[in-house]
């Protein structure tokens, strides 16, 4: 099997939960024989199911393809089945017959027998598991049909189950992810993708035995339980699923290829990237890190890629995928990925243009030679922190406090602007002319440009009629440049802070020119300092007491697109 290429740190907890469904759903009780399969119609039973198959000249070429796929042998058996056949002349059987025999199996034997015993008397409404794991409706009262083929002639009773003949071939319908690794799709490398993660385990409680040979058991009738470690790695997705809903983006090769070159532009790295960190005193330690930077570029751009292509139906923030035949969905006021990413107004109707639609036996696939998805509803979103939050302080500096204050229930309301979470950091000046400064470390940063807000909070926030001074600010960052060493910014101008409500400042622009996904512990960091001068303090013109709500890094794209279309992003 294909190496794992997605990096170990932004891996999810992995687990064969969707195996383990498909196993369970296989080994299900098996049911005694039929109420309605009285005494009377088993007794008439003297042949088994193959043997009735291969018997009766309208099933011949049903028979041969049995044959073919290995299903003559699992039809002789002791085991309870249920078959539903076609007869002569009412399907294309030297089209299947040219298939290999994995796709015969799966796409039309497994697709026309079901385990335990089914038969067709009185009011029938019944949603049956086939072998191949899709669901078929068998219904009818009088008369019955199966996957609405007609039952042309129900209830041949055999030793190890009943037959029933059909008026044509029951309808295969791929589910999401047994389209998108086919070989007719034109999907190839979406497909080839997913495979690299396939697994497969033989279910042997689940399995016939048959002779054994060489020493080695044998089976007649294989339960393989298939899973994939994306299925978990992208939110629970388990595009395989027979029992799930999901409606999925599904990208061409042109898609794929245009979206994973633009991803990639967010993922550089250096060989050698030198990072900071820092101690209580702010006292700056260098470390140099070896980067495989090759190989992070490529699992996190695939990663980000994939993340956020599927929705599941059962969502109600979702209901609009389903309710729209063919055409693209309303637009609705957001939709969530498997996920957890919310997609919202127009860039959620924007995923959908130009698709098609493909109804899958899982849900519904949109085939899209142009990926819609933006960075900011997806691999790159706005970072936000509270000032509050110590794990993102790096240290202060000429500061004797580092508080965390709590107005949620003391802000006078004379103030204008609301406090996140009710708490704010203030940082005190270690004394009377000093100018405090405090360092934060900045999370998930990619290689990007992003604009810098920072929200303040002015001396007066418990009392109006408290004296209230500006603050002379400069901000600057330090991250690593290009070449892997580390280098600084001032981001913006040096600004003064209104002291008459809670200020959210845009305080400039910063470029990152490398990525720190996937770094582990290592981020770059943002300085925030007062930058008063000894008379200004003196003549009380600014004050020199850092007071921080929270601080948002908006990607560039974000914030130059809600300022032209007026829309907001949830959280800024």
């Amino acid at each position: 099997m294909t190496k794992n290429n997605i990096y170990s740190n932004i891996r999810r907890p992995l687990a064969l939960t969707a195996a383990a469904l498909t196993v369970a759903a296989l080994t299900t009780a098996c049911s005694d024989w039929d109420d309605h399969y009285d005494s009377a119609t088993s007794g008439e039973a003297t042949a088994s199911l193959w043997q009735n198959i291969s018997n009766d000249s309208r099933l011949s070429d049903f028979a041969a393809l049995l044959e073919k796929g290995g299903y003559d042998k699992v039809l002789d058996t002791s085991q309870t089945y249920t078959v539903w056949a076609p007869a002569n002349g009412t399907f294309d059987a030297a089209a299947l017959n040219a298939a290999t025999a994995a796709q015969l199996r799966h796409e039309f034997i497994t697709n026309h027998i079901a385990r335990n015993n089914y038969v067709a008397s009185g009011n029938i409404d019944k949603k049956v598991m086939m072998l191949n794991d899709k669901f078929k409706f068998f219904s009818g009262n009088g008369t019955y049909t199966m996957g609405e083929r007609t039952v042309t002639t129900p209830n041949t009773a055999a030793l190890n189950g009943t037959l029933h003949v059909i008026d044509g071939k029951i309808d295969f319908m791929s589910n999401l992810y047994e389209y998108i690794t086919s070989a007719a799709s034109a999907t190839d490398s979406l497909g080839s993708y997913y495979k690299r993660y396939d697994m497969s385990v033989l279910d042997k409680d689940a399995s016939v035995e048959g002779p054994t040979v060489n020493g080695e058991i044998t089976y007649l009738d294989s339960v393989v339980v298939e899973s994939n470690r994306l299925f978990t790695l992208f939110g629970r997705s388990y595009i395989n699923a027979e029992d799930s809903s999901y409606t999925m983006l599904i990208p061409t090769d042109k898609a794929w290829n245009g979206k994973l070159k633009a991803i990639q532009q967010y993922y550089k790295y250096a060989p050698k990237m030198t990072v900071s960190t820092f101690d209580a005193q702010a006292a700056e330690t260098k470390q140099i890190l070896n980067i495989s930077d090759a190989y992070l570029n490529d699992s996190l751009s695939h990663y980000a890629l994939l993340k956020d292509l599927v929705f599941s139906n059962n969502m109600y923030d979702n209901a609009r995928l389903v309710t729209n035949g063919s055409a693209a969905p309303a637009q609705p006021d957001s939709i969530v990925s498997v996920n957890g990413s919310v997609i919202k107004g127009t860039s959620a109707a924007q995923l959908f243009a130009g698709a098609t639609k493909i109804d899958m036996s899982n849900g519904y696939g949109w085939l899209t030679d142009s990926l819609y998805i933006q960075p900011w509803n997806s691999w790159c979103k706005p970072i936000v922190f509270e000032g509050e939050n110590s794990g993102r302080r790096a240290a202060t500096k000429s500061a004797a406090t580092a508080i965390s204050v709590n107005v949620s229930t003391t802000q006078d309301p004379a103030v204008e602007g609301y406090i996140s979470n009710g708490r704010y950091l203030e940082v005190s000046p270690s004394g009377t002319y000093s100018n405090p400064e405090v360092l934060f470390y900045i999370p998930g940063v990619l290689s990007a440009t992003y604009s810098v807000y920072i929200v303040f909070v002015p001396e007066n926030i418990k009392d109006a009629t408290a004296a209230s001074l500006p603050c002379k600010i400069k901000v600057d960052a330090g991250f690593c440049k290009a070449d892997g060493s580390t280098g600084t910014a001032n981001i913006g101008e040096t600004f003064t802070t209104d002291p008459t409500k809670v200020d959210k400042v845009r305080v400039g622009d910063i470029t990152f020119p490398l990525s720190y996904a996937g770094l582990g512990q290592y981020y770059p960091y943002l300085r925030v300092r007062s930058f008063a001068t000894r008379s200004e303090i003196s003549k009380k013109t600014y004050g020199n007491t850092l007071r921080i709500d929270r601080i948002m890094l908006v990607p560039k794209d974000l914030d130059q697109y809600m300022k032209d279309t007026g829309e907001t992003y949830p959280g800024l």
